[in-house]
């Protein structure tokens, strides 16, 4: 909770330049979602987002077209586009990434639609990163939905690649946590060996 308080007081200060500004209000949002909080880190994160320029949207009509384009563009970057694309390394994606990485977490237990759409959004940003720590953490959890919708074969394949992203940046604590996502895939795949 010092934290908490110390990140208040910082988001206060209106001398900070933009960057720094979203990077508190997703910290304040982290802060919340360690501590269980989840209802008090959703809205950081939808508001760091509306500031970057990428809010979500409130009606059903409109979120289930979000998911519809969102999944196309997937779609398309499966097929190969995303190798067509320049690779980036821009500190506002990757903050905008880990915002949404870590929204999908929120809002796993209270609105699946809003967290697969924001899921998807961060699947897409990373897939025009750089290998980084955000782009592996993005793949990890891609694992998991996509097995829930009977993509196993997908699944298994950004599990490999979370993993060599991981050791490529020698981030063992991503790997870790790829890993972990993994296991729990190969267990409700019935692979009882490779999943301990």
């Amino acid at each position: 909770e010092q934290a908490l308080r110390v990140f208040e007081k910082l988001n206060e200060n209106e001398t900070l330049d933009e960057l720094t500004r979203l990077e508190i209000k997703y910290k304040i949002g982290t802060v919340y979602h360690n501590m269980g909080e989840f209802e008090k880190s959703i809205p950081c994160f939808i508001e760091a987002l509306r500031q970057m320029g990428n809010s979500l949207p409130e009606k059903k009509v409109s979120l289930i077209m979000a998911l519809i384009l969102n999944i196309a563009i997937q779609i398309l970057f499966t097929i190969g586009l995303k190798k067509l694309l320049p690779k980036k390394e821009s500190k506002f994606i990757l903050l905008k990434v880990r915002i949404l990485n870590k929204l999908t977490y929120s809002l796993y237990f209270s609105d699946m639609f809003l967290c697969f759409l924001a899921h998807l959004k961060a699947l897409n940003k990373a897939d025009l990163l750089i290998n980084c720590f955000e782009k592996a953490e993005a793949y990890s959890i891609h694992q998991v939905p996509v097995y829930q919708v009977f993509f196993k074969k997908r699944s298994f394949a950004y599990l490999k690649k979370a993993c060599k992203i991981s050791e490529f940046i020698h981030r063992q604590d991503v790997l870790a946590f790829t890993q972990s996502f993994g296991g729990a895939v190969y267990y409700y795949n019935a692979k009882w060996k490779k999943s301990e």
